[in-house]
């Protein structure tokens, strides 16, 4: 995983260590990982919304940032108890690949307007966080 971003060593990486805590044990990575890919999905339905009303914007935002949790989550959790497995890495970089693919389609398959500005601007940055860790596979 690429943990050269100042955001990632000081704000998400302690997070999330703090956040495995009180992780029930019946809880494995894999688990994580999916419940992080509903959170996206969900993050653009909302977004999708926001077209209709502003006010689905903040929502759409608020599961984006559950995903980017879950997804760091899975990671520190299978280290922290030693879970983990070559299917949970490519589990992982599946969903992280497919939900980057699936911003980027939602990002350029509607007219650019002011709107979409903002979520255009993630998806770019979303993709660009998984290519290092495509390339380090």
């Amino acid at each position: 995983m690429y943990t050269g971003s100042l955001l990632y060593m000081n704000v998400i990486q302690p997070l999330c260590k703090k956040l495995v805590k009180y992780v029930p044990p019946w809880v494995t990575p894999n688990m994580l990982t999916c419940v992080g890919a509903m959170c996206a999905v969900l993050c653009a339905v909302f977004s999708f919304l926001g077209q209709f009303s502003k006010l689905f914007y903040p929502v759409s935002g608020f599961f984006c940032l559950m995903y980017i949790l879950f997804d760091n989550m899975d990671g520190t959790l299978a280290r922290e108890t030693k879970q983990f497995s070559k299917f949970g890495k490519i589990l992982d970089h599946f969903v992280d690949c497919t939900i980057g693919m699936v911003s980027m389609h939602f990002a350029t398959a509607y007219p650019i307007d002011s709107n979409l500005i903002g979520f255009k601007t993630l998806s770019i940055l979303s993709l660009a966080m998984y290519l290092p860790q495509i390339y380090e596979s």
